[in-house]
């Protein structure tokens, strides 16, 4: 099946994965999600998992791995561009979703500024349907 690679995934490898699938506008993709987006910097998250620089790579990468586990643990008949696309691109609608700022804080009774994730959403539908309209392009 397909090959695990760390979760501190570049965007080098990132994007040959992709590549591998051959899809009539991977390319396309990838140059947009490198000149118009902040994909590969951005957090995953705002209050939860990967909710760091980098963050969202990180956690697409994860996902690619878990959900290439799972198919070979459970023999699922699935192509592996499938596995790629969904694994990878599952979260594709959180580029420029996010924007780093600062929150006050209460910590043992002094207020601090901590570094923070605030949502922009310019596009008010719901996760799921953001990314099932980034994944129909591809």
């Amino acid at each position: 099946m397909n090959e695990i690679f760390n979760p501190k995934i570049n965007k080098e490898d990132f994007e040959n994965l992709l590549l591998k699938t051959n899809r009539r506008y991977i390319k396309d993709l990838i140059v947009y999600l490198d000149k118009d987006t902040d994909f590969y910097t951005a957090p995953a998250s705002s209050n939860y998992h990967g909710n760091y620089k980098y963050g969202l790579l990180e956690h697409s990468a994860e996902v690619y791995n878990h959900l290439n586990a799972l198919i070979k643990l459970y023999q699922y008949p699935v192509n592996e561009d499938s596995i790629i696309i969904i694994g990878l691109l599952h979260d594709l609608c959180k580029a420029n979703f996010y924007n780093a700022t600062t929150r006050n804080r209460k910590i043992n009774g002094e207020w601090i500024q901590e570094p923070y994730y605030s949502i922009v959403d310019s596009c008010p539908l719901g996760h799921g349907e953001k990314s099932e309209i980034g994944r129909a392009h591809v």
